[in-house]
């Protein structure tokens, strides 16, 4: 299993969205919101209920949050838009293991002079 790569909590990350089970780790990352949207949905479509973690910069701290903005339960998508911030980014990635590794961003993080 792959972990992706983030340096810090203020590191900008690639993907824009996490989805997960609630009650585990481990992680999808996405840069589409329809991908997310349609594997978080997938996930929770029995009595498994997912997420889908959306990443902001929190502008005070200059850290990278995330905000579950869509709840998915039964099959059936709640929608979150004030969402509380939650968690630093880094903690949902190292926390658990990358179960979609793109092979595109894995080559781009292991290249030490990357730029976001």
């Amino acid at each position: 299993m792959d972990r992706y790569e983030l340096e810090d909590k203020k590191t900008k990350p690639i993907f824009k969205y996490i989805v997960k089970l609630a009650r585990s780790e481990d992680y999808y990352l996405y840069v589409d919101f329809e991908k997310a949207y349609r594997k978080a949905r997938a996930m929770g479509a029995g009595i498994n209920y997912s997420v889908i973690i959306e990443v902001y910069r929190n502008n005070r701290t200059k850290e990278y949050v995330g905000k579950s903005t869509y709840k998915f339960f039964l099959g059936k998508a709640e929608h979150y838009p004030n969402a509380q911030e939650e968690l630093h980014i880094y903690y949902y990635i190292t926390a658990g293991y990358w179960l979609n590794p793109n092979e595109e961003w894995v080559k781009y993080l292991s290249n030490d002079t990357h730029t976001v």
